[in-house]
């Protein structure tokens, strides 16, 4: 039976996001890894079959945390306008962290991956956007929330575009 290494896994993970974050994909090395947490790299390989698969693991759990916190915004008491320009200013920190990464994975593998899960994450997102609409008292928007996700995670990705002009879209919204 292998040993276990007590909060091992919770190591690997602290140390491989601070080396994605402040070197990028191409500098997140499985070997020095290994070496930073004091493991073999075999070790580290029956945590994580893959980089790949480390880097998705770091992007869900942060992706499933921008969740958590968009869905405590949601509950604001706000308007309109500011209720889902907040969500798309956390959408918008959570894809400016990565978009480094996503840069450097190449070869069209990141788009690949996301237009896999895109519908899901448009529903994910969806769920906030209703809160915000449901608080607001404006239900007749509920069945425009795939394009308000589909328009907000637009706007996020986008640079040019952001939370502001998704706050704006919104303010037309306004009764």
């Amino acid at each position: 039976m292998p040993k276990r290494i007590p909060d091992l896994d919770s190591r690997i993970l602290s140390l491989s996001r601070q080396t994605l974050l402040e070197q990028g994909y191409n500098a997140l090395s499985m070997r020095t890894l290994a070496a930073q947490c004091g493991v073999a790299v075999g070790t580290l390989y029956n945590y994580y079959p893959s980089k790949d698969a480390l880097v998705a693991r770091l992007i869900l759990d942060d992706w499933q945390q921008m969740l958590l916190r968009m869905a405590e915004a949601a509950e604001s008491k706000t308007t309109l306008s500011d209720g889902l320009g907040q969500l798309c200013r956390i959408l918008e920190g959570f894809t400016g962290r990565y978009r480094s990464v996503w840069a450097q994975y190449g070869g069209g593998r990141a788009v690949g991956y996301t237009a896999k899960y895109h519908i899901t994450l448009r529903q994910q997102l969806a769920q906030p956007l209703e809160r915000v609409l449901e608080v607001n008292c404006r239900t007749d928007l509920l069945p425009l929330s795939g394009v308000l996700a589909e328009t907000m995670l637009s706007c996020a990705l986008n640079p040019d575009l952001g939370s502001h002009q998704f706050a704006l879209l919104a303010s037309t919204w306004m009764r």
